[in-house]
């Protein structure tokens, strides 16, 4: 079973507010064959609904239903070799 594993302390993806996404390196999204990693936003709206993206994303698997990721996942290590950061791992 594939087990993705993304340690947020590594790589926090700050919000550019010029071009409207998250900014930083994202070679993790870029290197995915299958584009199965998405951006997530951390935490919680400041109201319902958002008047503001949130100041901060990560990354994470478009499910997040662990017994999933096996089937998404093909473990081809592409995202993390791609990490300047070490913050995916694959296990």
């Amino acid at each position: 079973m594939v087990k993705f594993l993304f340690d947020s302390k590594k790589c926090v993806l700050p919000y550019d507010h010029e071009v409207r996404s998250a900014s930083g390196c994202l070679k993790c999204l870029e290197v995915c064959p299958y584009g199965i990693l998405l951006l997530k936003p951390v935490g919680k709206p400041k109201s319902k609904p958002p008047k503001e993206p949130p100041d901060k994303y990560c990354i994470a698997l478009t499910t997040s239903y662990d017994f999933m990721a096996d089937r998404v996942c093909r473990s081809c290590m592409k995202c993390q070799k791609a990490c300047p950061n070490d913050a995916i791992k694959i296990v």
